[in-house]
């Protein structure tokens, strides 16, 4: 990890934190964790380490219960929400260094917990017509327009997330099971969703008619030649943002409109059907139920558990 400020300013640290900094960083990679993770590691630990030598540490072995509860005092200026994620961070630095023996002792329980109300904000939630305006907005004659009304259908009749979308494998297709199934890119996680009739037969008009004839494994790709996948952080927020335009859809100052909303929005529809929360967190993919919670503040239709016949034509990966 580069030291760097959120600013963009390399703060200048001894040689030693340096490399302890991108150690860390291999682990991390190696570990499997999620490029925004890491992003977040790389930006809050030099802030950390320039800290900890302005006051006097020459060597991370003299790091001090004193000097940890000091940095985050000094990170008040920041929102609750951010400074729980750098509290958390340094616990995860700090149990790092401990492995390595570089602090003898773990000193995690030095570090203040931090108290957050996850669940304090409503969720972003399109309404059933708006829903259905958007997606009638796409041209499924176009090999792009099938793509992309593919895309729509798995994050708004299956709550897919864009992480999991994006790097969504034919493999991942199991035709003869009726359903999808792939590790979730966020937690490692297996996720098991069914191949309901709608979004199986967007998925095989789209590769048998749009899909580039290519070697990629993944399902969805860019429809400029040579046919790339999408980046693994890619957003897709585009997608969204253009059928809204063309359908004339207009939210709220300030509410998200991305594809995560539409996530949102089948959980609420799920919950108003009377669907338990512990069945809408495994849909969703939570591992925990308490992470649906936020849902029962918005009242919104079931997922429909129509599979798909694995007897019909299905494209051939």
């Amino acid at each position: 990890m580069e030291p760097r400020q959120a600013d963009g300013v390399s703060p200048s640290l001894p040689t030693q934190f340096q490399e302890v900094l991108a150690e860390y960083e291999r682990e991390c990679v190696l570990a499997g964790l999620r490029p925004t993770t890491i992003k977040n590691r790389r930006q809050h630990l030099p802030t950390l380490l320039k800290f900890l030598h302005q006051a006097g540490v020459e060597d991370l072995s003299q790091v001090r219960p004193m000097h940890l509860s000091d940095f985050l005092l000094a990170q008040c200026h920041h929102r609750v929400h951010t400074v729980a994620m750098i509290a958390s961070i340094t616990r995860c630095f700090l149990r790092f260094l401990h492995r390595r023996g570089i602090l003898t002792d773990d000193l995690t329980a030095a570090i203040p917990k931090v108290y957050v109300r996850n669940y304090s904000k409503i969720p972003a939630i399109w309404t059933e017509e708006q829903v259905e305006k958007l997606l009638a907005q796409v041209d499924r004659g176009s090999p792009q327009g099938k793509r992309d009304y593919a895309i729509l259908l798995l994050a708004v009749r299956l709550g897919m997330r864009v992480g999991d979308i994006v790097r969504l494998r034919l493999e991942h297709l199991r035709w003869e099971e009726g359903r999808i199934e792939l590790p979730q890119a966020k937690t490692r996680q297996p996720l098991v969703l069914p191949l309901t009739e709608e979004v199986g037969w967007a998925l095989i008009d789209y590769l048998r008619h749009g899909r580039p004839a290519v070697s990629h494994r993944e399902v969805f790709l860019s429809c400029q030649s040579p046919f790339p996948p999408f980046v693994r952080n890619e957003n897709l927020m585009y997608i969204v943002a253009k059928y809204r335009r063309r359908a004339g859809i207009f939210m709220p100052h300030g509410q998200k409109t991305g594809m995560h909303s539409l996530r949102h929005t089948l959980a609420s529809r799920l919950l108003n059907e009377g669907t338990p929360l512990p069945t809408i967190a495994d849909i969703l993919g939570h591992t925990s139920s308490e992470s649906a919670r936020v849902y029962t503040k918005v009242d919104l239709v079931r997922l429909r558990a129509c599979a798909i016949d694995p007897d019909e034509e299905v494209y051939d990966a």
